[in-house]
């Protein structure tokens, strides 16, 4: 048997600090992907909870099944009712795209080019080589090259070259 805590919009309140942009920045613990974490009793035992999600439950009610909550300010620490909204895994994946969010290019973790090779693999194309003999030329695969020259990998870079 546990003891029961104090309800956890009580626990919530002072876990937050107030920031210049309006964000409520927890100050509690907080992942190592910077989201907050505070404990919420269940029936079953305590669990972990997000913070931005215990936030939405305390200032809006119960989030629907497959739902997500999202932050408006895009900062993971932030706990401002007024900064979240509700939306699908797809909403989620078109905001960061719109907000140009995502890791691409050599700002991706795995990358293996950088932008200088994509761009010299896209000037051995224009000279008319071919993708064999490109990927002998930067030691790397057929595949891989044409992927960069068809614009499945490095799109944004494919684009700015290639926009009509």
């Amino acid at each position: 048997m546990y003891t029961i805590r104090k309800p956890i919009a009580e626990r919530f309140k002072g876990k937050y600090e107030v920031v210049e942009s309006g964000c409520w920045e927890w100050q509690a613990h907080v992942t190592r992907y910077g989201y907050g974490l505070l404990k919420n009793d269940q029936d079953d035992g305590p669990r972990m909870v997000f913070a931005h999600r215990a936030s939405w439950q305390i200032h809006h009610g119960k989030i629907p099944f497959g739902l997500f909550v999202l932050h408006k300010c895009d900062n993971r620490k932030c706990v401002n009712p007024n900064h979240l909204f509700l939306g699908t895994k797809k909403d989620n994946s078109d905001d960061r795209d719109r907000k140009k969010r995502q890791a691409c290019g050599a700002k991706n973790g795995n990358a293996k080019y950088t932008e200088a090779d994509i761009l010299r693999i896209y000037d051995m194309r224009d000279a008319g080589m071919s993708n064999t003999e490109i990927a002998r030329a930067i030691s790397g695969s057929r595949i891989t090259v044409w992927e960069v020259v068809t614009g499945r990998k490095w799109r944004y870079l494919f684009a700015q070259r290639y926009a009509a």
